[in-house]
């Protein structure tokens, strides 16, 4: 596996709707230094544009989102519910 040179991570807002202050993205250099916010190209990050942007990184590229991970829930009868619940992860 090739070492990674970079990392980066996203702070993915659960709000609804395409921009808000709440999405962050920081990247780290290799090292010992503390990770910097990259400036979002329109005053507030979108998702799209965070996507944008790590696509046109072009390095080796670690990256991680800081998002809800909440799982899926239906009542609708042969629903797939059961599957998703945390305890048939564990």
């Amino acid at each position: 596996m090739r070492p990674f040179t970079r990392f980066a991570c996203a702070d993915w807002s659960g709000a609804k709707g395409s921009r808000h202050p709440g999405i962050a993205l920081a990247v780290c250099e290799m090292g010992d230094a503390a990770p910097r916010l990259v400036t979002p190209p329109d005053k507030v990050w979108s998702r799209q544009a965070v996507a944008d942007w790590l696509l046109a990184e072009d390095d080796d590229l670690l990256i991680g989102f800081d998002f809800s991970s909440g799982e899926a829930t239906t009542n609708l009868p042969g629903s797939f519910n059961h599957s998703l619940r945390k305890d048939n992860f564990f």
